[in-house]
């Protein structure tokens, strides 16, 4: 009799056992780990400066930077520094590949390739590029340098 008890017990421990079991894997089916599908790739490398955010010293960066808040200092960028219209930089030197202005902008800015001044933008300071593009409605105080490489040669003269 002890051991018919002893059996019962046994088979309702393992009914029950089994049944939670089946409810956890329930679940598990339900709602499957997420995994990003094979194809995923990241996207490009961007540094971006939000609007609520001040930053002050020396930025470099190998990738695009766009800044939506206040910057001072130094900034390296080796590819395009996009200064959005909420964007504030006052840098001591500026050394970009491309530079895109839409917001304030004011320091010495040396680019390997291009300068656009957007409308709206207002931009002050003195400028040495191979391209230089200003749309109506954007303000420009300084000067402008276009120099093909970096033997100093001029390529379309002085833009002021």
């Amino acid at each position: 009799m002890l051991r018919s008890r002893y059996l019962v017990l046994c088979l309702v421990l393992v009914l029950f056992v089994g049944s939670l079991y089946g409810q956890r894997r329930k679940k598990e089916e339900e709602f499957p780990e997420y995994t990003p599908p094979a194809e995923y790739t990241p996207t490009e490398d961007v540094t971006r400066l939000s609007k609520t955010a001040y930053f002050s010293g020396t930025l470099t960066d190998s990738g695009d930077v766009i800044i939506e808040g206040t910057f001072e200092g130094e900034l390296n960028v080796m590819k395009t520094l996009t200064v959005k219209p909420s964007g504030v930089v006052n840098a001591s030197k500026m050394t970009v590949n491309k530079l895109i202005a839409e917001g304030k902008v004011s320091g010495p800015v040396t680019a390997t390739d291009k300068v656009e001044l957007r409308a709206g933008s207002d931009v002050r300071c003195d400028i040495v590029c191979k391209r230089f593009v200003v749309e109506e409605g954007a303000i420009f105080n300084g000067s402008c340098k276009m120099e093909v490489g970096t033997g100093g040669t001029p390529a379309g003269g002085t833009g002021e």
